[in-house]
């Protein structure tokens, strides 16, 4: 089990065609291991620095604040409330009840690729209005054209074989005006790829802000909290690999921001 987990990260490079399969298996196994119904954010958080104003997020239990804080930050400036709104890569669901619950769009749909994570969270979230949880892939939305107004997308398309693919896509579901709010992670050297696929696509970029000293400051704010859910629901023989998943203090992805080679950003782009 181990060894074959492991082989995640490297078949992930070797094959990048390939990444939808291999990260739809990973995801239904990481919903089987851990399938408590308390646990709906798989994001590394965000923290406000430098004398950031804190935005808002409402009644939400602690130790899901930093996690909130992310999607919150994300979509702000955004308007969410009476807005058709849409999540690529909703995993287990919690930042788009955040967003049902607290920004009051006229409907919000996560879609995931994991057919396991998308069970958990309609389980989880069952009878939160406005909210629906369905299976379907970054490159194919099961929506239809101009459907939405505002499209959420969070620490997921880093894996997506096709970045052009997804942005065209999401500017098909997208009516005219609407807003795609992204926040994601590269390794430095892979910024260039992303940022020449963001020029080459059918939006105007409107923002776009570094946010890995927040990433990472979140990724201190929550270590005992995750450790706490490897201890009890995780087997020993794979605390390792969870932890550079999780991202914990000290693990290989949280030494990776904390010496620059891979970075977090934040971009709010319109539909042309």
């Amino acid at each position: 089990m181990v060894i074959w987990i492991r082989r995640f990260w490297s078949l992930e490079r070797k094959y990048p065609r390939s990444r939808r399969l291999i990260w739809r298996a990973f995801y239904n196994i990481v919903a089987w291991l851990i399938p408590r119904t308390d646990l709906g954010f798989m994001n590394w958080g965000y923290v406000p620095l430098d004398g950031e104003l804190e935005i808002e997020i409402g009644d939400v239990v602690e130790t899901d604040r930093v996690f909130v804080q992310l999607y919150a930050y994300t979509l702000s400036p955004l308007e969410v409330g009476g807005r058709d709104v849409l999540e690529v890569g909703s995993g287990r669901g919690g930042g788009a009840a955040w967003v049902a619950r607290c920004l009051e769009p006229r409907s919000m749909t996560g879609v995931d690729l994991a057919g396991r994570a998308v069970a958990l969270a309609s389980r989880i979230y069952d009878g939160i209005p406005r909210l629906r949880f369905l299976r379907g892939t970054a490159s194919r939305l099961p929506l239809a054209d101009c459907s939405v107004d505002v499209v959420v997308n969070v620490e997921s398309c880093h894996h997506y074989p096709s970045m052009p693919d997804f942005l065209a896509e999401v500017h098909r579901v997208l009516r005219p005006g609407g807003m795609l709010a992204l926040s994601d992670y590269r390794e430095s050297h892979e910024m260039d790829v992303l940022e020449a696929a963001l020029a080459d696509s059918p939006f105007e970029r409107v923002r776009a802000k570094p946010i890995t000293a927040n990433v990472l400051a979140a990724m201190d704010t929550t270590h005992e909290f995750k450790e706490e859910i490897l201890r009890e629901h995780v087997w020993r023989g794979l605390h390792t690999i969870m932890r550079t998943f999780m991202a914990t203090r000290g693990s290989e992805v949280y030494r990776a921001f904390d010496n620059g080679d891979w970075v977090y950003w934040l971009y709010h782009l319109r539909k042309r």
